[in-house]
């Protein structure tokens, strides 16, 4: 087993549940972790997780306004399942400046299907 991520995809997006939130948008970053068996030492990109599909896949979710995070990160957790079936994966959404009523840097939220390492 090896662990592939994908860390700091960063995207302007239009998720929350204030209004001004799906007029403005704001700033998400995503971080993919997949629990990946590689198949030996092949060079072989067929032999392994292909980044552009993890990219593209989680960029086509960013796309699609939703009120929460929580709901986001489950979605392309479940969309990546269908990519990678049976592979463990854990899925961060991180959300920047989010209108809280002070200052906070970022929340975030993490689901997965199985424990990772």
């Amino acid at each position: 087993m090896g662990l592939i991520v994908l860390e700091g995809m960063k995207f302007h997006a239009y998720h929350g549940v204030h209004r001004e939130e799906s007029i403005t948008g704001g700033g998400f970053m995503a971080d993919v972790y997949l629990d990946y068996a590689f198949e030996g030492n092949a060079d072989a990109l067929e032999k392994t997780a292909n980044y552009e599909i993890i990219y593209a896949t989680v960029a086509k979710r960013m796309q699609s306004p939703v009120k929460l995070i929580e709901h986001l990160a489950e979605l392309i957790l479940a969309d990546l399942e269908g990519h990678f079936p049976a592979t463990p994966i854990r899925v961060r959404i991180s959300k920047f400046s989010p209108p809280v009523g002070g200052e906070l840097y970022r929340a975030y939220v993490e689901v997965t299907n199985e424990p990772l390492r």
